[in-house]
Order: C-alpha cells, then sequence, then structure tokens
C-alpha cells in the first residue's frame, strides 16, 4: 500500500474514532444551566425573537452559533441529542482541519499525530457534547488559521478571501477570536519579511474585517450593556470574587485588553532580540521527555475537575488545538526509540484513563436525576420552587407532572433576593408540601433554605450533581 493512501485511511480512521467518542452518550447528561440559555433563545417562534433574545441578556456570546442552531431544531427539534448534534459536527470537523495545518506547517505524520490527540482529547469531546458556541468556535479558529498560513505562504487571494469569510465567522461565534486575531497580527509582524504576503495587502484585509464586524460590535455592546447586573452577579456568586471587582461589571473586561497592550509594547520594544531568541531555540528530546511526563502526571491529578464545563477551560479551548501541534512535531522529531515508546504508553495511559474517568463520571447538573426524584416522591396539591430564571426553563424542560411550579429570580444584592422571598412568602399557603430546588451555579447565601426550615418541618433532601432538593411540609 502506497503511504498517501494509508495516510488517507488512518485519517479517516482517527475521524471515525472521534466521530464515535462525540456521538457516544450525546444525550446521555441533562441540559446545563449554560445550554438552558442556549435552549431559551433558540427555541423561539421566529428569527427576529431568537435575534432578540441573543442580543439581549442573559446572553454574552456573538449571534452565529444560536442562529445556526435556531434553523437546525426547527428542522430537528430540541431534544439534547438535537440541540447537541452541530457540536459534535462541529468536533469531527477539527479533527481533519488539525491535519491540514500539521501538514501545512509541518508535514503529514506530524499532522495525523495532530489529528490523533484532537480525536482522544476529553476537553474537545467535552465541548463537542455542549449545546454552546465553543466547538464551532474551535472549528472557525483552525478554519482560519489553516488559510492564514496559505495566504502567508502564496498571497493567493483566494486564500485570502477564504481567510477574511472564516475569520468574520468566527468573529461573530466568540469574543476571544480577538485573542486569535491579535496572535495572528503579532506573528505576521514579527516574521512579515518572510512571508510572501505583503504588508500593506494584510493592512487593507484588516480594515475589511473591521468594517464587516461593525454590526458586531453593536451587538457587543448592547449584550454588555444588558448583561451588566447578571455578569456582577456570575462574577461574584459563581466565580467568587470580592464584591468591589465584581461591582466593576463589564470593565473587568478591560483587563485582558491592558495586559495585550503591554504584551505589544513588549514586543515592539524587543522584536529582534525575539526573533533571534526563536530561531536560537533547538529541541532537545530528554527536555521533551520530562516535560510530557510532568504534564501526564498533573493532568491526572487535576482530570476531575477538567472534564467539568469549566469556566477557564472553556475559555481557553480554541488553544489546545495549537499545543497539540507542537506536541506532535516535537514526538516525530525524536530519534530516540525507547523514549519514543516511553511516550507512547504514557499517551495509551492517558487516553484510556481519561475517557474511562469522562464517560463514567456526571460533568453536568443532574436535572433529569433531579425532576426523576420529585415526581417519584411528590404528592398531589404539593408546590415546586425553582430557584433561576434559567434553571426553570431546564426543570420545565424535563418535568412532565402537574403540580404548580413557581420561579423565583436571583440578584446579586441580597436586599434583592430578600425581595423575592418577601414576595413568594404569601404564596406558600394552603399546600400540602413543599420542594425548593436550588442550583449550585448561583448562590443566595442560604435565605430560602432558612425561611423554609424555620417555618416548615423537613421531610427530605436529596442532593444531585451542582442540585439540591429538599421537601419540607
Amino acid at each position: 500500500m502506497k503511504q498517501k493512501q494509508l495516510i488517507f485511511l488512518l485519517l479517516i480512521l482517527i475521524i471515525l474514532v472521534g466521530g464515535f467518542l462525540r456521538f457516544y452518550q450525546l444525550d446521555n447528561e441533562s441540559l446545563w444551566q449554560d445550554e438552558g440559555f442556549t435552549l431559551i433563545e433558540v427555541d423561539q417562534p421566529s428569527f427576529k425573537q431568537t435575534f432578540n433574545a441573543i442580543i439581549g441578556p442573559p446572553e454574552g456570546t456573538p449571534p452565529l452559533y444560536f442562529i445556526i442552531l435556531h434553523f437546525w431544531t426547527r428542522i430537528f427539534g430540541t431534544s439534547e441529542f438535537s440541540l447537541r448534534f452541530p457540536s459534535a459536527i462541529f468536533g469531527m470537523v477539527s479533527i481533519l482541519l488539525i491535519f491540514l495545518i500539521g501538514k501545512e506547517i509541518f508535514n503529514k505524520k506530524t499532522g495525523l499525530i495532530s489529528a490523533l490527540i484532537m480525536s482522544v482529547s476529553t476537553i474537545q469531546i467535552l465541548y463537542s457534547q455542549d449545546a454552546r458556541a465553543y466547538s464551532l468556535f474551535v472549528m472557525l479558529t483552525l478554519i482560519s488559521f489553516l488559510f492564514y498560513i496559505k495566504t502567508l505562504k502564496s498571497s493567493s487571494n483566494k486564500n485570502l478571501f477564504f481567510y477574511l469569510i472564516s475569520t468574520l465567522f468566527l468573529l461573530y461565534t466568540h469574543h476571544f477570536a480577538l485573542f486569535v486575531l491579535f496572535a495572528q497580527n503579532i506573528i505576521f509582524f514579527l516574521f512579515h519579511k518572510e512571508f510572501y504576503l505583503k504588508t500593506k495587502k494584510w493592512l487593507i484585509s484588516l480594515l475589511v474585517l473591521g468594517v464587516l464586524y461593525v454590526p458586531g460590535i453593536l451587538i457587543v455592546l448592547s449584550q454588555f450593556q444588558h448583561n451588566q447586573k447578571s455578569l456582577q452577579s456570575a462574577l461574584s456568586g459563581k466565580l467568587g470574587l470580592p464584591l468591589v471587582i465584581s461591582q466593576l461589571g463589564i470593565l473587568n473586561f478591560l483587563w485582558p485588553v491592558l495586559i495585550i497592550f503591554f504584551i505589544v509594547l513588549v514586543i515592539y520594544y524587543f522584536k529582534t532580540n525575539l526573533i533571534n531568541l526563536i530561531k536560537k531555540i533547538r529541541f532537545n528530546e530528554n527536555i521533551f521527555f520530562i516535560t510530557i511526563s510532568i504534564f501526564t502526571l498533573s493532568y491526572i491529578l487535576i482530570l476531575p475537575k477538567l472534564i467539568h464545563p469549566f469556566f477557564v477551560t472553556r475559555f481557553t479551548v480554541f488553544t489546545y488545538p495549537f499545543f497539540y501541534l507542537l506536541f506532535a512535531e516535537g514526538f516525530n522529531k525524536m530519534r530516540k526509540i525507547k523514549l519514543k515508546k516511553t511516550i507512547s504508553v504514557l499517551f495509551l495511559v492517558l487516553v484510556i484513563l481519561s475517557l474511562f474517568t469522562y464517560y463514567s463520571t456526571p460533568k453536568k447538573e443532574q436535572w433529569k436525576e433531579a425532576v426523576s426524584f420529585i415526581e417519584d416522591k411528590s404528592q398531589p396539591n404539593e408546590m415546586i420552587i425553582i430557584i433561576g430564571d434559567t434553571h426553570f426553563t431546564i426543570f420545565d424542560y424535563y418535568y412532565s407532572n402537574k403540580l404548580e411550579v413557581i420561579k423565583v429570580n436571583i440578584h446579586i444584592d441580597q436586599l434583592e433576593n430578600q425581595k423575592e422571598l418577601n414576595n413568594l412568602i404569601p404564596q406558600l399557603q394552603n399546600k400540602k408540601g413543599y420542594w425548593l430546588v436550588e442550583s449550585n451555579a448561583y448562590k443566595t447565601q442560604g435565605i430560602y433554605q432558612k425561611h423554609f426550615k424555620e417555618n416548615f418541618n423537613l421531610m427530605k433532601g436529596e442532593k444531585f450533581l451542582d442540585i439540591e432538593v429538599y421537601h419540607y411540609i
């Protein structure tokens, strides 16, 4: 068999394995809070209402992913499988894309190794099984970089056109696309003398992107304006930041901008020294082996944390493919067979352990289990109280009984939460029992549990992943 055919067959096999891992148990877990936001936004009667839901509270992500999903769900419905299906497809396509980038920068072998890592990466699988924009963001980042590399190597107008289109889509998928654009500009202006693409042509391309992104800037401003209070609540209640910082709200986004500005100044000032330093870097097999060993041990220790939809991992997931490429090229360059075999064994152990942990460990809020528990234990003439608007939507998505369900909103200000409780109290009459459902995603300092404990008898209490359910009479 010719090498070209073998590489093609191996690539197909890797993509199929990656596809299986992304579709396996796709609808096994409940929708979690952020997927609840997605459900609210895409499950609207019209496109106009979907768009208004996207640019208003509580969403803070650009509209492209939700527009795609809106039309998708019009045809295929809003089951967990349907909502997550596009993300799984985007994840599969990303496996092919990282192979093409590896082949373009290095060689086909590096591309194949990168694709293999991408295929079995639990972080990539996690966000390929999530009804949010992250999988699309990764895919478009890779497409943007693929045509960026091709454009730098040939200055082809065709490649430049596809670069502009993919990067524009990227900007309308996630705000962190600006970091991708930033990285591409750093690379260009550091090494532009080594590329075919002329500076003037590049600057014109950036100007075109800027003009086409003006509606996106307006959407960003609208989202930030609407989400100031909910962002404060997330920073305080969800991330546990001090009140003085969380009260800054959207102004906290100035920190990464200031950091980037500082990095640009440093790079500009030390430009010549940086270029010379990069050119002097030499590959060392022993250092590479030690680095991989330390990484493997660290990854195993923190794996249970990484497989949850975590703030840090989901906002950095688009950068991981480039580390896969670096690892693949380092592995490909190794000449010491024993070290290469040892790393292969470490990789195999890591993959088996991480995949077993991933598929056997609950990762998302267990709304199915919580709803099933209430349906099994509840009696007629009882009331269910859900803390949080999005949590109410997810609960209603799974709940099929006919008990009265009431939602109460969450606020960053505890006085506002107390007002919500005061408004709820008059409704807590003439019922045989009350079910209090609270997610750990946001905290209310226990004011609801305190009120119920003081005024009713606790009969049952059950804790699920990130959800607490209490039954009072």
